[in-house]
């Protein structure tokens, strides 16, 4: 299993306290070849599952991580509920 499925890494501490000093934020752990290896599924269910299956607890950080990327950038839909639709305005905090 990944380290950063894990959430355990000798370097987690270390860059979370270097965050922390330059700043803040939040800090959110993942695997890229974990994830592009889940997106390579994404026509799959099957492997999906097979593949999930292989890694327990594991889940995708890809959902978090776009939530995450809203809510530091203030960004709020200004149009219909249509996401195809929808502008976006940012405002810097």
């Amino acid at each position: 299993m990944h380290a950063p499925l894990r959430k355990k890494n000798k370097w987690l501490p270390k860059i979370h306290q270097w965050v922390q000093e330059h700043g803040g934020g939040n800090m959110i752990p993942f695997s890229i070849e974990w994830e592009q290896k889940l997106w390579n599924l994404r026509d799959d269910p099957d492997g999906q599952k097979a593949f999930l299956d292989t890694e327990p607890k594991s889940i995708s950080a890809l959902p978090k991580m776009i939530v995450q990327g809203y809510k530091e950038l203030v960004c709020v839909c200004v149009g219909p509920v249509n996401w195809s639709d929808c502008a976006l305005s940012i405002s810097w905090p």
